[in-house]
């Protein structure tokens, strides 16, 4: 089970360019890597957070939320996606 499904209301494409500003605007961009439209980031080799997701035409997926501070991570998440993409979580 996803550790969060948020739909966007618009195309992969967009919303990946608008992930992508708004981890340049908060300095992390360099910390996700991409393949496509799915994404990883690992903070101290996962324990304190691994995330690990997807951006379909219908939603942003986070297949994988763990570590420390994943509580953490999924909240500021959710407040950033709400902000971005108001169409809302699943």
């Amino acid at each position: 089970m996803a550790a969060l499904v948020w739909n966007h209301g618009t195309t992969a494409e967009s919303v990946k360019k608008s992930v992508q500003a708004e981890l340049r605007k908060h300095g992390q961009a360099d910390n996700v890597r991409w393949n496509g439209n799915a994404f990883t980031a690992s903070v101290g080799f996962g324990v304190v957070l691994s995330v690990a997701g997807r951006i379909t035409d219908e939603a942003i997926i986070l297949d994988e939320c763990s570590g420390a501070m994943a509580g953490f991570a999924l909240d500021k998440t959710r407040e950033v996606l709400n902000r971005l993409f108001p169409a809302g979580k699943t």
